[in-house]
């Protein structure tokens, strides 16, 4: 899963008294290259024909590039997959396969070729594409649209030939004018029939007619639509990972009103996330297991464009993995009750008459370095209740929590209690943690795209005075440090 594979790499840069040598996963490398045109190759395959890009995408509209090597099982696994997806589209498709192990000869891959009764092109990466793209595990797919941009890039072999066919039907479907990279093999397109405006209108509005909105649409980048049902709408992508299901209204006003609309979510915390955005701005988040709710936006006076998007991540979902909305009216003052108290700053902090703040000298400055943490607590008790502090101009569901060793992780919304000023988090803080050190660590990450540090902040939390003094000695048993409480 990217999004956690970018939080687990800031905990761990922050983390520093962790030794680690990470490497960068090798889909990450690759994808880098997604929406850039395809380097010029060309090939001498098996059959002596000589193949370049231009060539081919003169006569095709697909391109497929599989790096492989004559002694990888996982490539010889996958090959018959797609050789039978081949078969189907080649009228339409090109499939290259090149080996990237330099003792592949013409005549090792033919023989290859010949046992595994594969028809498609087959040669040697005499171009080191390979090497361009940073190929480190193999097979590796690499796929070229009709306009010579590299639009998908896939680690790891295929497990059947539906893999591949979805692949070809995506970049062949005529509603394809453009290129639009993905980082997963798509979904199959949604084959029923896509809701009208009245009937969206009929499951969405409070009163179809409204004025105030004037269409009701398929958000744009929705690959399954929202499903009408009965007197709410319902998003179409449960158990399908890596796309969006939404729709977009256009709305109009000669003043400023609230959109108000009643929203349930189901869905998998922090990572599967409903969206509403007003002129492609991410003004709302809602995720994880919330009940019935009304959120309300202030729209200023003139038109708008306003999105209502369920998009998912490349992993399972967990809930019942929907979204289901109703009731959307405008009204001049918000309906909406419950909201998440603000504050003037954006920070963690123990919450008063709970635990004590220390500091360290000013000449040491480790644990500020190896933490990224703004302040620091010995707990009460054995536990710790922490004020969550976030601006007006934040969206409260995209903020998260994650918590260090105990895997706390969820957006701010399910994991807090409200009080009347403020939002509150209790947890326990152990003499040693399940990690061995003698700390727990909390992080509130402003949402998932963070910057470190400017969108996170973060409390380090010691049981009592002796766990303060032993994880000093660890680390800095060179020199002699010390500690106060702040007055």
């Amino acid at each position: 899963m990217i999004k956690i594979q970018k939080i687990l790499l800031m905990l761990l840069a922050m983390l520093c008294c962790v030794s680690f040598l990470h490497a960068i996963p090798a889909s990450a490398q690759a994808e880098g290259y997604l929406g850039r045109s395809m380097p010029q190759f060309s090939v001498t395959t098996t059959e002596g024909a000589e193949m370049t890009l231009d060539g081919i995408l003169t006569e095709k509209d697909v391109v497929l590039v599989n790096f492989f090597a004559t002694w990888c099982p996982p490539c010889k696994m996958e090959f018959p997959y797609l050789e039978e997806a081949y078969g189907k589209y080649k009228d339409r498709v090109e499939v290259v396969a090149l080996s990237v192990e330099p003792t592949d000869t013409l005549d090792i891959l033919k023989d290859y070729a010949d046992e595994l009764g594969l028809t498609f092109p087959m040669g040697r990466d005499t171009d080191n594409l390979g090497t361009l793209f940073q190929v480190v595990s193999i097979p590796t797919t690499v796929v070229v649209d009709r306009y010579g941009e590299i639009v998908l890039v896939e680690v790891g072999a295929q497990p059947s030939v539906d893999a591949f066919e979805r692949i070809f039907d995506w970049f062949l479907a005529e509603d394809y004018t453009e290129s639009a990279p993905l980082t997963a093999i798509p979904p199959r397109k949604y084959q029923g029939a896509w809701p009208t405006e009245d009937e969206y209108r009929a499951a969405l509005l409070s009163d179809p007619n409204d004025p105030a909105v004037s269409s009701v649409t398929p958000s744009r980048d929705a690959v399954y639509p929202m499903i009408p049902s009965g007197t709410s709408l319902v998003t179409g992508n449960t158990g399908i990972d890596g796309i969006a299901s939404g729709v977009t209204l256009g709305t109009r006003s000669d003043e400023a009103q609230y959109m108000n609309l009643e929203v349930l979510v189901s869905t998998e915390d922090v990572y599967d996330l409903f969206q509403v955005l007003v002129d492609d701005a991410a003004v709302r988040t809602l995720s994880g297991e919330q009940d019935w709710q009304t959120i309300s936006l202030l729209l200023s006076p003139g038109e708008h464009e306003v999105t209502l998007r369920y998009a998912k991540d490349g992993e399972n979902g967990v809930g019942e993995d929907r979204v289901s909305l109703r009731n959307l009216s405008f009204t001049d003052a918000p309906l909406e009750t419950a909201r998440i108290p603000v504050s003037d700053d954006f920070s963690l902090q123990m919450s008063d008459g709970v635990g004590r703040e220390i500091v360290f000298p000013e000449s040491m400055d480790l644990p500020l370095i190896y933490f990224a943490s703004q302040r620091v607590y010995i707990a009460q008790d054995g536990y710790a209740e922490l004020s969550v502090h976030l601006r007006e101009d934040q969206d409260p569901g995209a903020a998260f929590i994650y918590s260090q060793p105990t895997g706390i992780l969820g957006s701010v919304p399910t994991l807090v209690r409200d009080s009347d000023t403020e939002v509150l988090l209790t947890l326990e803080v152990p003499e040693v943690a399940a990690n061995g050190y003698p700390f727990t660590a909390v992080y509130l990450y402003e949402s998932t795209e963070a910057n470190v540090p400017d969108g996170t902040c973060g409390v380090m939390l010691f049981a009592n005075e002796s766990q303060v003094d032993a994880f000093l000695q660890a680390i800095s048993s060179q020199i002699q440090t010390t500690w106060s409480y702040l007055e």
